[in-house]
């Protein structure tokens, strides 16, 4: 397949070309970095790839990791940011978001235990 496909990425599941899967999770998570905010990586991908749970953390902790790698600035929010993955989510939260939702949870602590 390597031969046929030199840029394929083999997962467990499934083989993908990383400009057509990759590239638009690399964009967002550009995007959940720049507004403060997150991103649901699983929904962007394709539901044969989504549904598999493994091969989204793989893409998401090896393959967005090392194609982040280049840019140092956004490698380094990329890992001081959060990320769930389960059998319906694969999000990433931005760290400056889970700052910002930190600070209104206690202040809406603070309200309600009044």
């Amino acid at each position: 397949v390597k031969e046929a496909f030199p840029e394929a990425v083999l997962l467990q599941k499934c083989i993908i070309e990383p400009n057509k899967i990759l590239s638009p999770l690399v964009e967002s998570v550009q995007s959940a970095i720049s507004n403060k905010s997150f991103v649901d990586l699983r929904s962007l991908l394709p539901d044969d790839i989504a549904s598999n749970c493994d091969d989204v953390r793989e893409i998401i902790h090896q393959h967005i990791r090392d194609l982040l790698s280049a840019q140092q600035s956004l490698r380094d929010n990329f890992f001081r940011g959060s990320i769930v993955i389960d059998d319906d989510l694969g999000l990433f939260f931005s760290h400056d978001m889970t700052e910002q939702s930190k600070k209104l949870l206690v202040l809406l602590a603070q309200e309600f235990g009044k």
